[in-house]
């Protein structure tokens, strides 16, 4: 199987044989899979390796996985760093833009017993609602609508 490439730029076609096409396939499946090694596992500072900075050293040491928590904890850290500066950007050009803003986030709901009442609290220690655990749908307090 060859690949013929016919262009008006070119005096004449140029074809690509089986091995040619095969040996660019791997190149392209294998050259991704490099990268990653060589940029994402973490390699030994010169320092860590007694000043040795020539040997590239892969480490797959799974004995040590702090090295590789304390990686992801300080990717997360930027993560979250990015997104409360893209949050407080997008709440200035809000401001810019003039639209109000979100309802404030609802309560914290808790729930409390004493003997055979349950009683609801939103947010703070007081009371909001309570029920009787054997007559939940009976009213127990009574609230004034006003």
């Amino acid at each position: 199987m060859n690949i013929i490439f016919i262009s008006n730029s070119m005096a004449k076609a140029k074809t690509l044989s089986v091995f040619q096409v095969s040996a660019i396939v791997l190149a392209l499946l294998v050259l991704p899979v490099l990268l990653t090694l060589v940029l994402i596992v973490p390699q030994d500072t010169p320092a860590q390796q007694g000043g040795n900075a020539s040997k590239l050293r892969f480490s797959f040491n799974i004995g040590d996985p702090q090295k590789h928590l304390d990686a992801y904890a300080v990717q997360m850290g930027e993560l979250q760093a990015r997104i409360m500066r893209l949050d407080a950007q997008s709440e200035r050009l809000a401001k810019l833009a003039g639209e109000k803003k979100a309802a404030a986030p609802l309560p914290e709901v808790n729930f409390s017993d004493f003997g055979d009442i349950r009683y609801l609290h939103l947010g703070t220690e007081w009371v909001q609602g309570s029920m009787r655990m054997d007559a939940p749908f009976d009213i127990h307090l009574e609230y004034v609508q006003r």
